[in-house]
């Protein structure tokens, strides 16, 4: 009986991608961005090691990262004002 080939694993695709937005206590300071970008295979299985995670801060404009930081200010505020008593 012969041995199982090896799988040949080629990235052919991005699939979910995740965006968290994260405000630790309300300053601007204290905000930051991940993301997480799966990479598919030819079957549609994640390649972990082709998979990128990380800080998104460098790579978006100045102009988004005001307006995430708005949206963020806003949610926050939302949050304080129905959700505490």
């Amino acid at each position: 009986m012969p041995l199982p080939q090896a799988l040949s694993r080629v990235p052919t695709n991005i699939g979910l991608i995740r965006i968290e937005l994260l405000d630790y206590d309300g300053t601007n300071e204290r905000k930051a961005i991940r993301a997480r970008a799966d990479v598919l295979d030819q079957d549609g299985g994640i390649i972990l090691e082709a998979s990128w995670e990380g800080d998104l801060g460098p790579h978006i404009t100045p102009a988004q990262k005001t307006g995430l930081i708005t949206f963020v200010d806003a949610i926050r505020s939302k949050a304080i004002a129905e959700i505490l008593p």
